[in-house]
């Protein structure tokens, strides 16, 4: 439809938006993107209501946006806000499947809704439904090898299903999604379920470039890049300078889904070593900065390990650990605050790297996942990248050595580069949010 076609029949104040599949904002990367959502809703549709849908921990959601309703996912298979035991949770998910699909039914011939009613009453009375960017749309990553994770990321691919379907087929409203990224999806039931969600969603906003091959064939209606919702956020500006001794090193470890205890092994040794030659030889002050730091409660999801278990194992293999501080953050501003200090950044997680640059800090990123190195591409930085799988201690070291020495030029370079990347997001998804509203 013409992106100029005329608004009618909406207050502006008075839109109404469900952000629905957000995850664990126990993470601080998916706490700037619920963030960053929120706020730009709100700053092209002033006064919007807004409500959140979470598998996650809803109470934690509550308080990290407290402007907005939070509400626990239509599937959850929680009874009473409590996990069901593991042998029960087959009956528990065709009771909650069929039981949000008949209360939507009964909603849209206006009869009270049977279960979850707050949630079905919202999607009802929306005007626009977008699933969040925190990456639902995935079979697991490249790098999930057990049952239990494969499962876990079914589950939340079918999560996607579920609200398509309330959304989209039973209440006609339009769906679309933040940027994110997709896939990949390699079962019968994983490409089955992605290609109802991609079909049926009114526009695709994808943040990197691989993504869009997963969905190669999928007839989505309207497919663009733009980038991360993390990239909007509005990092605070705090004077701390004299609070931390110079050249100050961060380091944002993770044990990403699906790596093994070989892996695991080998990841904490070669870190650890890293850093102890890095402050020998550069006298650097290492501080541990864990992005996930609480997890919240699911059956389904396979139990991975809060960075802070990461940093522990690392500062123990280290000979240099006196003075090495973990500095466990309790919301994305405070952790912003001592990202801000760095003179450098190591990180495996991405969204600290995406929040770096906006500083900007340089950053060294040890990548495992197709987000990362399409970011990276993105950036134009892919030569500041290392490779998790198979991390060795001189891969490491040679590219952090890279990155201090051409500091001065990635910074000067992300100084040009992030702005560009704010200011094209905003307006193409400005385009893609009023054009849903305008031409149903």
């Amino acid at each position: 439809m013409d992106i100029y076609c005329v608004l009618v029949g909406y207050d502006m104040s008075m839109v109404k938006v469900v952000i629905s599949q957000v995850c664990n904002v126990g993470n601080k990367g998916d706490q700037a993107i619920l963030k960053s959502e929120v706020a730009f809703l709100r700053s092209i549709f002033p006064g919007a209501d807004v409500s959140v849908s979470t598998l996650w921990s809803y109470e934690l959601v509550a308080r990290v946006e407290p402007t907005v309703r939070v509400h626990s996912s239509l599937v959850d298979l929680r009874v009473r806000n409590r996990d069901v035991p593991l042998v029960l949770s087959p009956f528990v998910f065709v009771i909650q499947v069929f039981l949000s699909t008949l209360s939507a039914l009964l909603a849209r011939c206006g009869l009270p809704a049977l279960y979850r009613s707050e949630l079905i009453n919202d999607f009802k009375a929306a005007n626009l439904v977008l699933s969040s960017g925190h990456q639902p749309f995935n079979e697991g990553s490249f790098h999930s090898k057990t049952l239990w994770s494969k499962l876990g990321s079914l589950f939340v691919l079918f999560w996607g299903v579920m609200d398509v379907l309330i959304a989209r087929k039973i209440f006609k409203k339009p769906f679309g999604t933040f940027p994110q990224s997709v896939g990949p999806f390699n079962t019968f039931w994983g490409k089955l379920f992605s290609r109802f969600i991609f079909r049926n969603v009114d526009f695709l906003n994808l943040r990197e470039d691989v993504s869009a091959g997963f969905i190669r064939g999928y007839s989505v209606k309207k497919v663009q890049i733009l980038r991360d919702m993390a990239f909007l956020f509005d990092v605070p500006s705090v004077d701390n300078s004299g609070k931390y001794r110079h050249p100050l090193l961060g380091v944002s470890p993770c044990f990403y889904l699906g790596i093994t205890q070989h892996e695991k092994e080998n990841y904490v040794r070669v870190s650890a070593k890293a850093l102890d030659y890095l402050q020998e030889k550069y006298d650097f002050k290492v501080v541990f900065l864990p992005s996930q730091t609480t997890m919240g409660k699911s059956m389904i999801m396979e139990k991975v390990p809060d960075d802070l278990a990461a940093c522990e194992l690392i500062k123990a293999l280290m000979v240099h650990k006196e003075g090495v501080e973990i500095l466990r953050s309790s919301s994305v501003e405070e952790f912003c605050d001592v990202l801000a200090q760095l003179d450098l950044l190591v990180s495996t997680r991405m969204h600290p790297t995406i929040l770096a640059s906006k500083v900007p800090v340089p950053f060294v990123e040890v990548t495992y996942e197709h987000k990362q190195t399409g970011l990276l591409r993105i950036l134009g930085l892919s030569d500041v990248s290392v490779p998790a799988s198979g991390i060795s201690f001189e891969g490491l070291v040679d590219k952090t050595e890279y990155v201090w020495k051409e500091k001065d030029r990635i910074c000067n370079h992300l100084l040009g580069a992030v702005p560009a990347i704010v200011g094209e997001t905003k307006r193409s998804l400005e385009v893609s949010l009023r054009s849903a509203l305008a031409c149903p």
